[in-house]
């Protein structure tokens, strides 16, 4: 937490967004739990209170994520324009 600190500090100072892995409130932003399946991706984010709660959302989502949806997503994105127009 003391290094932390001193980085938002140091950021603060030369007026550098910063993400404060200790104390969520005290940086600029937070980091979602990301998982990426070909063109889909998903995050997952609790603001910073409880990052292992959103790493194991995350996980649980990624792993229902196979192939078959990145082809099917695939898929849709060749047939939008048609749909579209």
């Amino acid at each position: 937490p003391e290094v932390n600190a001193a980085v938002v500090r140091d950021a603060r100072a030369r007026r550098v967004w910063v993400c404060s892995a200790s104390d969520p409130a005290g940086g600029d932003f937070t980091l979602p739990a990301v998982a990426r399946c070909g063109p889909i991706t998903v995050g997952v984010s609790t603001g910073g209170a409880a990052p292992m709660v959103a790493r194991r959302i995350r996980d649980r989502v990624a792993a229902d994520l196979d192939g078959g949806f990145a082809d099917w997503v695939a898929l849709l994105a060749e047939l939008r324009p048609l749909v579209l127009t």
